[in-house]
């Protein structure tokens, strides 16, 4: 009995009854942490949390992991190795590990990363309120609220970050929901539970401004957790009962065009029991603002909440500003739209509209998407009234993503409807990003100034410019809850004026002016002090709005980050009438552009990374041009005709002359071509060019008639070609003819006309109808003249087609396309290949038909055609790699290279991925022996030949899986790839399986003869548990481009004692060494590049035939690339033993770049030399982006062990979550050189500096990019330099560089533990640190604190540990900020342990002598036979009997004293402490004195001391005990002085010493005039105490920085100090007396009114080139007003120049 009423106790205890919660939460809270018991069912005690563990486990002791357990209505569920942290020491853990968070007292940690298996269950009640204390160890994490028994009605998910967050979720229904994270490892600090409460709400409903709305319509009540209520208006009103304690959103149903005018939030408590609700018709929209973008993204939640259409999709919603509603328009509930998800944002179906309100003219950019399947979906524009504007694109399918769709709107401000139409696809989903409403600003009267934006701040001068821009207007545009001033913040979207920026979200600001709210510092400049850095490659969708006058000049300081940049000026409203487009490189350069026509520009890059520095808006300054027309030789030129004025930039300026005359208004500084319209047969004959400045007011125009005849004739031999032709008639350039003729077709009646002067050979040239020729094709005219042009066709060739591997069948379906190379638009197809016949030519070959066969054309040259029949022999191979990104695949497909698809089976081609939906299947032909590989991402739900469901939910498309399949069959056949759910593939390859084998060899007569080989022999075999292979490769130069995608691979030197080491300036290796290169780097396109961006033979040789190369080189991880990386790693378990992995690309011209063809492109660094081993390309100028190894995202547990990695810039690249160990070898490299967000260690490896000899090149040893976790760990390494003429080809060893910059910051992590820093020998820095004493730079991302140094050793003995940068860390315990101790498990270890060192070092052996490093008596110096004859534990190859580091087989004199100093011979070498000698400098009281002294005294008083001084004046003393070891030298002048001293009875010893006697610090005193208010500032030095004379008045004050007001009239100041010897300095400011002038602009009279008591002044007046028209002195009546006549000055802009003893000033005067 008394157990059972434990049993009970217990039961009550933890809350087993769902009903326990008496009205109070329930709460749980892992730290047991007991909350107010009022308000809280604390669920969770000391007791009950012991009691989850083992009966064996101590309760409070630490140590161990979180078992499943239950309390009440929570359970949880876990991995096994999932930990309780705490800080409440009587509760049993794992630690005390819950990151300082003063809230909490615990923490269940989950130690798996998208563990969805390892969750809280909670069994809940209808619309019961679940709180959620969680947060992320790297901060991306994704914690679900899921309902069991179907996910589709409730899988909630947010976004947690590294710190605790509240997360609410809502029971939509009653039952079990689990509580998981899909991406990170969270962490749960506490779980509320409580049951809603419900209130009934009652209502009023006014329709007065809602004529006509329909009877029967609801009002939707829905919360932040998506569920909605309905309530039905009856007789007005409405009544509901609400769960209280949420915001819930209101909207309406069955009533289109009808929104909520009043409040449509509600805040619903338990007093919450009436809400009226007024209703409007959508025309009476809220008003937009003139000059105001509404930007909205419908991606990030901010505007849809993000609730899956799948569970949530809409009637109507509106946004909270009213300026936009989006509606369905239909019943049918598939074709509402909805969220979609945060990479496509909002979903809509054809028939959905949006409507917008303008405030006019407006710009409306729908963000599209380049996913979908409607290539014809268009948003239809119109007004109220329904009459259509026009329409736009509302897809980019395959093109760029997010892209900027827009729409220019010209009419009154109200309200405009998109509808979105699709005729060929009436149900597709399309995706929009976002929406963006640009109303035109009201562009500002000119001021006769320029405006200008500068992104730091800059203020430009105010007398040129109006600076839109200053320190509070930009730190408005952030949050107000940012701190001005602060760093690390992104850059929001704004307007500045006319300006406005549209961007991603994650754009930056970048700035040295501290006081704006940025990202970081990196300007990537010396001239400017901020940009706008826009971080997306190629993204039109962001952009700088500017709103434009006609003619109005802008212009753009700008670079792009790769070099390649795209810049567009494009008018919206029409971008065929301008889109100018500027190449921009990757330094700062100036862009102008000059507006064609008035309104909105964008501003955009389509290529690459802009980054926006300055802009300068300049209103264009019109001259009236006027002048007379002479017509004397032009004779019955037509009354109608006009003269055209073009600029540069293509705009022209038409006028009709009158009575001899014209008159035209034209921007000055431009050249303009002149031009004659309605006037053939007449031409300007005093020329065609005129530049206009402001000086240019008249310009005369002479025409001339030329001798012309009327030519006319016949079109004959084109049929309906005839429809694109052109003609032109060109001259004989020796005729020197000006006229150009105007040929005018009738296409129609096949005729032309045409007027030609006579006596000139002309050539009638065609275009539009290559296909013939013109036989007779010149002519000679004297008068009017009937000629018939005759056209034949160019001769064909005939092309003998040799098609190998096809059967006939397949020749019969093979279809040809022929496309001419150099003449646009000319393409021949043939589905006979015995009938080909072509003119002459170079021609693209393309075949089609096959499809329903595995295969395709091999890389074929093109053909050429010239004047004979050739013979084209094409092969043909089979297809076994399926990467679907060649061609477009719909629906409607049925056959793609041998694979068959039914059902909903389409492609993304831009994204190289098939899209699979329910029901749909691919066939896949398969041969006995054969397997098949399906890699896919994102989402996918599939089985193979009726197989297990093959699932995934990442939602990451960088992290690819993959399933093996091994064909059952005996013979040929298929496998059946069926899709339950929408499923993304990237690829499927078939290959033929051979036998595993664990070792495999590689050399001239091994198992293969090339690396590749190996692999791809490796990638055949049957390995189901990805069982281990060993590749042994013999030494040699393997010039190979490889890619690890195959796990648990060993690439090994097959050397008995291998080495690592270069040689000959690093061109050639040691000849036991293993060498991967390859030799392709940044700005260069190459012939041998295959469209994989890897070396392929098949490419070179096409290439080299064709004379051109169609694939662009590309850089960071696109295709694969990872910087053109030599070796790529993206699988698990890659080993690399003794080799070197090279890119050469910056080391010397390889052999196969010799033989290659290399072209510049953009962001090249120069012609590279051809020679074979050339190493110029060592030079700093030829450094740029080229890896050796790139690690992808992903891939686990690399190790490189004795390897050594070779490159400059961007040498070593890892991904985010890959972990690597580098044991030991050589990393070398200059800039940023092991950089990317891996977990790395590297161990005791050297970190070799290899740069050039130029100056300025500095190393920067690592750029890390981590976001969160654990970063590079470099554990006992050496930072040392290349060797010159051995593995580099410098002349000298390294320069001090730096420790890094981080890539990423605040977040990225770099450890140096332990680490030996050699010392430089480059001129100029002999003996000092490798490691400049700053360590680190932030110009690359920013600043890190986790930039960690701990345990330093200098070569050079000198601590620089106090001379870091601030923002870094330097350690005083080996132990991280977060409490990680610094080891190589803490960082290797992840979720399952992984301690790869501990065996590396036990099996390490050194010297390759067969003893392990653990058991060998001489690790560094092979002895397998381990004499020891003395038995002192040490080969005798190794003893070293007085342990002064050299062996006694080398050492001069092996008995040397212990510690003491010995030379290179071991002998030993007499020295003294370092601090054995104590100098004092005193300083000269005053500069030339001799007054200074110097104090020395020695703390050894065994030794007497001899003391000499050289240098601007000499001494002398001795040390000893006559004067306690201590003297001073006297009567010294200021300068700098040796000490060397020697002591008696040691001729070889002497130490000298550099000193300097200083004199006081100039006294310098800078002035800054505020004229505005007033005040002068004074900034001093040189002093501690200063005075100042002002005006006769004395001020005395020690700051260094003083504020004074100046008086009217002339100011002076004399400042000194204390010592006579520092000077004087004297400043004078005038404060003019103020002056005005009336009227201006004038006519001619002008009055100018000087204030104050002056009785004379200077008056000037002179012109904008500086021109003087008056100078003189007058005298200032008694009214102080001096009467100026301008009336006989031309009219413009002039200066009054004003000088007196109380005035200083220039004005600016216009006559009119």
């Amino acid at each position: 009995m008394k157990k059972q009423l434990q049993l009970l106790a217990l039961f009550l205890l933890l809350g087993l009854f769902k009903g326990y919660s008496q009205n109070l939460p329930d709460v749980w809270d892992f730290g047991a942490t007991q909350l107010d018991a009022s308000q809280y069912n604390n669920m969770l005690t000391v007791d009950v949390i012991n009691s989850w563990y083992d009966a064996s486990i101590t309760p409070g002791s630490s140590g161990n992991v979180l078992p499943d357990f239950t309390t009440g209505i929570l359970s949880w569920t876990g991995g096994g190795n999932d930990r309780l942290r705490t800080t409440n020491t009587d509760l049993t853990r794992y630690d005390e590990n819950i990151n300082d968070y003063p809230d909490f007292k615990g923490r269940i940690y989950v130690n798996s990363s998208g563990a969805t298996g390892r969750y809280l269950n909670l069994d809940l009640n209808e619309d019961d309120v679940v709180t959620v204390v969680a947060r992320s160890q790297n901060g991306n994490g994704n914690i679900h609220f899921d309902y069991v028994a179907d996910s589709n009605l409730q899988n909630d998910a947010f976004a947690v970050g590294t710190e605790p967050t509240e997360l609410t979720f809502v029971a939509k229904e009653a039952g079990n929901y689990h509580i998981y994270d899909d991406t990170d490892k969270p962490s749960y600090f506490r779980v509320v539970r409580k049951s809603a409460t419900y209130a009934s709400i009652t209502g009023n409903l006014d329709v007065t401004a809602a004529p006509g709305i329909p009877d029967g319509y609801s009002i939707i009540f829905t919360n932040a957790a998506g569920k909605t209520w309905s309530s039905t208006v009856a007789g007005g009103t409405y009544n509901v009962d609400l769960p209280v304690g949420y915001q819930y959103d209101l909207s309406l149903e069955g009533a289109d065009g009808y929104s909520i005018s009043s409040a449509t939030t509600l805040e619903v408590t338990e007093s919450t029991s009436s809400f009226d609700v007024s209703i409007k018709d959508n025309n009476t929209s809220a008003a937009a603002e003139a000059g105001k973008t509404y930007t909205y993204s419908f991606a990030d939640g901010s505007e849809i909440p993000q609730t899956s259409y799948t569970s949530l999709r809409y009637d109507t919603f509106q946004t909270n500003d009213g300026i936009f509603t989006i509606n369905s328009n239909t019943n049918d509930e598939s074709l509402k739209f909805g969220y979609h998800d945060s990479t496509h944002g909002l979903v809509m179906f054809p028939g959905n509209s949006v409507d917008m309100m303008v405030a006019g003219n407006a710009t409306i950019s729908f963000i599209v998407c380049t996913y979908g399947s409607a290539t014809d979906a268009v948003f239809e524009f119109t007004d109220k009234d329904g009459n259509v504007l026009g329409s736009i694109p509302g897809q980019n399918i395959g093109g760029a993503d997010a892209y900027a769709s827009s729409f220019t709107y010209s009419g009154p401000a109200g309200k405009i409807t998109a509808t979105l139409k699709s005729d060929n696809f009436p149900t597709a989903e399309v995706y929009i990003h976002g929406l963006v409403i640009e109303n035109a600003a009201a562009i500002e009267p000119s001021n006769g100034l320029a405006d200008v934006w500068d992104f730091g701040a800059e203020q430009l001068d105010e007398s040129q410019y109006n600076n839109r821009l200053t320190v509070d207007i930009i730190n408005s545009w952030y949050d107000e809850s940012i701190t001005p001033g602060s760093s690390g913040n992104v850059l929001p979207d704004f307007t500045a004026g006319v300006l406005s920026w549209i961007g991603g979200g994650n754009d930056r600001l970048r700035t040295t002016n501290t006081n704006l709210t940025r990202y970081d510092e990196n300007v990537s400049s010396d001239v400017f002090t901020g940009r706008v850095y826009v971080n997306s490659r190629g993204a039109t969708g962001r952009y700088m709005s500017i709103t434009l006058s006609e003619d109005d000049e802008v212009s753009l300081w700008v670079l792009g980050q790769d070099g390649v940049g795209k810049l567009h000026f494009e008018y919206v409203a029409d971008p065929s009438i301008q889109n100018d487009v500027a190449d921009v490189g990757g330094e700062v350069t100036q862009v102008n552009f000059v507006a064609k026509e008035g309104g909105t520009y964008h501003i955009y890059d389509a290529a690459d990374k802009p980054s926006y520095f300055r802009i300068i808006r300049k209103s264009a300054t019109y001259v009236d041009l006027s002048g007379n027309v002479d017509l004397t030789e032009a004779a019955g030129i037509p009354d109608n005709y006009s003269i055209n004025f073009t600029n540069e930039a293509g705009k022209t300026w038409n006028v009709t002359p009158s009575g001899g005359t014209y008159q035209v208004s034209l921007p000055v500084g431009y050249q303009y071509s002149l031009s004659l319209e309605d006037a053939n047969g007449y031409i300007i004959s005093n020329g065609t060019t005129l530049e206009v400045t402001e000086a240019t007011t008249s310009y005369d125009i002479n025409i001339q008639k030329v001798e012309i005849y009327t030519v006319s004739g016949s079109i004959i031999g084109l049929g309906d070609h005839i429809q694109d032709l052109s003609l032109s008639f060109i001259p004989d350039p020796d005729a020197n003819s000006i006229y150009v003729p105007q040929p005018v077709l009738d296409k129609d009646a096949s005729t032309y006309t045409v007027q030609l002067e006579p006596g000139i050979d002309y050539t009638i040239q065609a275009e539009g109808v290559n296909d013939y020729y013109i036989p007779d094709n010149i002519l000679q005219i004297s008068g009017d003249t009937n000629h018939n042009i005759t056209f034949d066709p160019k001769p064909l060739q005939e092309v003998t087609i040799v098609a190998n591997g096809l059967t006939d069948a397949q020749k019969a379906d093979l279809v040809l396309t022929f496309t001419n190379l150099n003449e646009s638009g000319y393409s021949y197809t043939f589905s006979d290949i015995s009938a080909v016949a072509l003119r002459d030519g170079v021609y693209k070959v393309s075949a089609s038909g096959l499809d329903k066969y595995p295969l395709q054309l091999a890389p074929t040259s093109n053909l050429t055609i010239q004047g004979e029949a050739v013979t084209k022999t094409l092969d043909f191979e089979n297809v076994t790699n399926w990467t679907f990104d060649d061609v477009v695949i719909t629906n409607d497909t049925e056959f793609y290279k041998g694979l068959t698809f039914t059902g909903s089976i389409k492609n993304e081609k831009a994204k190289g991925h098939l899209v699979g939906g329910s029901g749909g299947t691919i066939e896949v032909p398969l041969q006995p022996g054969q397997k098949m590989i399906v890699t896919y991402y994102y989402a996918a739900d599939f089985n193979i030949d009726g197989g297990d469901a093959i699932t995934t939910n990442s939602g990451s498309t960088s992290q690819l899986e993959h399933v093996t399949y091994v064909y059952p069959g005996t013979e040929a056949g298929s496998a059946v790839i069926s899709i339950n759910a929408t499923t993304y593939i990237t690829n499927i390859e078939v290959i033929d399986v051979v036998p595993f084998s664990a070792i495999i060899t590689v050399g001239v007569d091994k198992d293969y003869q090339t690396i590749n080989g190996a692999l791809d022999a490796i990638s055949r075999m049957d390995r189901p548990n990805d069982e281990r292979v060993t590749v042994l490769i013999d030494p040699g130069n393997y010039e190979e481009m490889l890619v690890i995608n195959e796990n648990n691979i060993t690439l090994k030197n097959a050397a008995s004692i291998p080495s690592i080491e270069l040689t000959n300036q690093g061109v050639d290796i040691a000849d036991n060494a293993v060498r991967i290169t390859s030799y392709y780097g940044y700005g260069y396109n190459y012939y041998s590049q295959g469209t994989d961006n890897k070396w392929n033979a098949e490419a070179l040789a096409v290439n080299k035939a064709n004379g051109s190369q169609p694939y662009d080189n590309v850089s960071g991880t696109t295709n694969g690339s990872y910087w053109d990386a030599t070796l790529v790693v993206s699988a698990d378990g890659f080993i690399a033993e003794d080799l070197i992995i090279e890119n050469s690309f910056n080391q010397y011209i390889s052999k196969k770049e010799s033989e290659d063809i290399v072209v510049m492109v953009s962001g090249n660094r120069g012609e590279r030399p051809t020679g074979y081993g050339n190493t110029s390309v060592q030079n700093r100028s030829f450094v740029e982006r080229a890896a050796a190894i790139g690690i992808a995202g992903g891939s686990d547990k690399v190790i490189l062990y004795k390897c050594r990695i070779v490159g400059r810039q961007d040498s070593f690249y890892g991904g985010s979550d890959a972990r690597v160990v580098i044991y030991k070898g050589a990393m070398m490299g200059a800039v940023d050189y092991i950089f990317g967000g891996m977990t790395a260690v590297f161990y005791k490896s050297d970190l070799v500096l290899n740069t050039s000899d130029v100056s300025s090149d500095a190393a920067y040893i690592t750029a890390a990019q981590q976001d969160g976790g654990r970063g590079f760990l470099m554990y006992e390494t050496n930072i040392i330099s290349t060797v010159p003429g051995v593995n580099t080809a410098s002349s000298q060893g390294a320069k001090p560089g730096y420790f890094g910059r981080p890539w990423q910051a605040n977040t990225s992590e770099v450890v140096f533990f332990k680490t030996y820093i050699d010392t430089s020998s480059y001129p100029g820095y002999e003996g000092e640190s490798l490691i400049n004493p700053e360590g680190w730079k932030s110009s690359l991302g920013g600043e890190s604190e986790k930039m960690y140094e701990y345990g330093t050793i200098e070569a050079s003995g000198v601590d620089h540990s106090a001379d870091r940068v601030s923002w870094s860390t330097v350690l005083d315990s080996p132990v991280l900020k977060d409490g990680t101790d610094i080891t190589t498990f803490n960082f290797t270890k992840g979720n399952d342990g992984w301690d790869p060192l501990p065996a590396l070092v036990a099996n390490d052996d050194t010297d390759n002598d067969g003893i392990l490093d653990i058991d060998d008596n001489c690790v560094s110096t092979p002895n397998s036979d381990q004499a020891d004859m003395d038995g002192d534990g040490i080969g005798d190859v190794c003893d070293d009997s007085d342990g002064d580091g050299l062996v006694d087989s080398e050492d001069h004199c092996p008995n040397s004293p212990e510690g003491a100093v010995v030379d290179v011979f071991g002998c030993e070498v007499f020295n003294l402490a370092a601090d054995n000698y104590n100098i004092t400098v005193h300083d000269v009281r005053c500069n030339g004195n001799n007054d200074g002294y110097i104090s020395i005294s020695a703390e050894d008083t065994s030794y007497t001391y001899n003391v000499s001084v050289t240098g601007a004046d000499t001494g002398s003393a001795s040390l000893s005990s006559s004067n306690g070891f201590s003297a001073n030298i006297e009567n010294l002048k200021a300068g700098t002085y040796a000490i060397c001293i020697t002591i008696d009875s040691r001729d070889n010893y002497e130490q000298c010493f550099s000193v300097t006697i200083e004199g006081p610090a100039p006294l310098a005193a800078y002035s800054s005039v505020n004229y505005s208010n007033n005040t002068v500032t004074f900034s001093l030095s040189g002093s501690k105490a200063y005075s100042i004379d002002h005006n006769g008045e004395t001020i005395s004050t020690t700051q260094s920085s003083i504020v004074l007001d100046l008086k009217p009239g002339k100011n002076k100041f004399a400042i000194y100090t204390n010592s006579d010897c520092q000077g004087k300095v004297f400043k004078e400011v005038l404060m003019s007396d103020d002056v005005v002038l009336f009227p201006n602009p004038t006519m001619g009279e002008l009055k100018v009114y000087i204030n104050g008591d002056d009785t004379n002044i200077d008056v000037s007046l002179i012109d904008l080139s500086g021109r003087e028209y008056y100078s003189g002195n007058m005298d200032i009546p008694s009214d102080r007003v001096l009467n100026l006549d301008l009336t006989n000055y031309s009219n413009g802009v002039y200066f009054l120049l004003l000088k007196s003893e109380k005035v200083s000033k220039s004005l600016k005067v216009i006559k009119l």
